[in-house]
């Protein structure tokens, strides 16, 4: 909701001459949003992307007002956290720890490309989203409209989604913005038919790569050509069939036994451990798991100890492995 109502404001203020003082409020929504999950980074570089687009450099009116906003929001929660003693470890949970992840993830091959090197990987992704920004440019030169910041939207939350190298659904939930505003606009580029007989020859060939890069990030993604390679088979097959699996369950043609049973012996142990819970655990009993295993909290639906904070969240991922809890 925060950034979708940044996103709102944007458009208010660039092409229906709002007061500029609204990117004032643009930040304070964005840091919102980035205290609940720092990926709301990207929405704000899909926003300054097309501030870049629109004005070049001279941008410095609307950055200096979105900092502003962003500093009254954040200056709260930072003085708490500073005043605690809690601000490196803020630092290295929220940000620092996710570096690892990352370059863990993106151990990756896909289809038949042998990519074994985290950076590369990254790198490509880099270069695919520079790709994106120069062709929405040539495309609309310099007559922008609402609908380039959502393709710019969509371009970087899905940059975002992709950047783990982990195929997981929820990832995908930060593109349902702009795919929602998105579908009226090709509804309205498609309809009436008529609109056919106009469309020159570079449109097709422009639409023919359109379609064949989404049919190819189905088959990447649905078909199931992504292979972790540093992991174990067990994961590797998760991977692999990831979306397909999700998709089998959503629609019916599964159970959701045949669901869990897919991501191996890990997942029925849990539920096993949920059950056991359910069976000798009073309704407001609160429990606490020894170990990264909070999905069990979830599943068994009642009251816990501690937050949700993991030995992942205060060390390194070399170090979590070591890191143990008190009972």
């Amino acid at each position: 909701l925060p950034t979708t109502l940044a996103i709102y404001l944007v458009v208010m203020t660039e092409w229906f001459k709002a007061n500029i003082r609204n990117y004032l409020y643009v930040g304070m929504l964005l840091s919102v949003g980035f205290l609940f999950k720092t990926v709301v980074a990207f929405d704000a570089l899909a926003i300054l992307t097309l501030l870049l687009l629109r004005n070049g450099l001279k941008i410095s009116r609307q950055v200096l007002r979105m900092l502003l906003g962003a500093g009254l929001v954040l200056i709260v929660p930072g003085i708490y956290l500073l005043a605690n003693g809690l601000g490196e470890d803020f630092i290295r949970a929220a940000f620092l720890n996710n570096f690892g992840y990352v370059k863990a993830g993106n151990f990756t091959t896909i289809s038949f490309l042998g990519i074994a090197n985290p950076w590369i990987t990254v790198g490509g992704k880099l270069l695919l989203v520079g790709a994106a920004i120069l062709a929405l440019r040539r495309h609309y030169r310099d007559a922008l409209t609402p609908a380039a910041l959502f393709y710019l939207w969509l371009i970087w939350t899905l940059f975002g989604a992709l950047l783990s190298g982990r195929p997981y659904l929820h990832y995908l939930m930060a593109c349902a913005g702009a795919m929602t505003l998105l579908i009226p606009y090709f509804w309205g580029q498609l309809w009436p038919p008529t609109r056919f007989r106009a469309l020159q020859s570079r449109d097709w060939i422009k639409g023919v790569a359109v379609l064949g890069a989404v049919i190819s990030a189905l088959v990447l993604g649905v078909g199931g050509k992504i292979e972790l390679v540093a992991s174990t088979p067990a994961l590797s097959e998760a991977a692999k069939g990831y979306y397909a699996n999700s998709f089998s369950y959503l629609t019916g043609r599964i159970s959701q036994d045949a669901f869990y049973r897919f991501y191996g012996e890990t997942v029925t142990l849990n539920l096993k451990l949920r059950d056991s819970l359910l069976a000798h655990s009073m309704t407001r009993s609160k429990i606490y798991i020894r170990g990264n295993v909070p999905w069990v909290y979830y599943l068994w639906g009642g009251p816990h100890a501690p937050q949700h904070s993991l030995a992942y969240h205060f060390a390194s991922p070399q170090q979590a492995n070591g890191v143990g809890t008190a009972g």
